[in-house]
């Protein structure tokens, strides 16, 4: 644990401090996470989708399964940690709420090696919810008390690191990736504004707005709205807050 916190303090970007993080977590028989904003349920889709996933490891292809299904709606995890309390496995959030959705998510989920894993989560200051999960497929992982205690406080540690070096490389090569105007466009669509809306907010036709989303999308190599706006917060592209 200390050592994981010396390498956390000592990271300088998100992919440094994510690399590290999984050094920490393997350790306990761990390969994958996420870490993000949870949102009510009574908040719209779009609202739940684009902070979930601001540090996330997960295979590519499962989370472009989970955005395309709106998986979000129906995750016994996310729907556990929506109320703070001790970290849990999977299996028992699953046993919580076994739905024919829920449980066809999960069992999808493995083909992606994301067999087993923990959540948990915890208040931020102005009532945020800040959610967490751990997957691997190591039939051998770790979820006892100790090793549940252990990664609560590292994921924690991690949250607060990646907060903390949010912004520092101002001049990243990800930086020149979208126009200021694409930035801006994104983000009032991420919020939930219809073009006509955001075409009104920033003085330009409702075409040029379509045409800013496209360029952005091929730009991000994203198919739809919450695939982009999650690799736009992953690039420090765009800021939730």
């Amino acid at each position: 644990m200390l050592d994981f916190i010396h390498e956390a303090n000592d990271s300088l970007s998100k992919e440094a401090l994510c690399d590290v993080f999984v050094r920490f977590i393997s350790s306990y028989g761990y390969s994958c996470f996420t870490i993000g904003y949870l949102q009510t349920e009574s908040c719209e889709l779009t609202d739940k989708e684009k902070n979930f996933g601001l540090m996330v490891n997960y295979p590519d292809e499962w989370l472009e399964r989970y955005m395309k299904e709106h998986y979000i709606l129906v995750d016994p995890v996310y729907r556990k940690c929506l109320k703070p309390g001790d970290p849990f496995t999977w299996k028992s959030a699953l046993l919580e709420n076994p739905t024919p959705e829920s449980i066809k998510m999960m069992a999808e989920a493995k083909e992606f090696s994301l067999r087993e894993g923990i959540g948990f989560s915890f208040y931020q200051g102005m009532g945020r919810v800040a959610g967490f999960g751990i997957s691997g497929s190591l039939p051998d992982a770790r979820h006892d008390p100790d090793a549940l205690s252990e990664l609560r406080l590292g994921a924690i540690h991690c949250f607060e690191s990646y907060y903390a070096i949010a912004g520092m490389n101002a001049q990243d090569e990800g930086k020149t990736l979208l126009t200021e105007r694409e930035r801006e466009v994104l983000l009032r669509v991420a919020q939930g504004k219809t073009k006509r809306e955001v075409a009104a907010l920033l003085g330009i036709s409702e075409s040029c707005v379509k045409r800013h989303c496209e360029s952005t999308f091929r730009k991000l190599n994203a198919s739809t709205l919450a695939a982009a706006t999650i690799k736009a917060y992953r690039l420090d592209l765009i800021s939730p807050f």
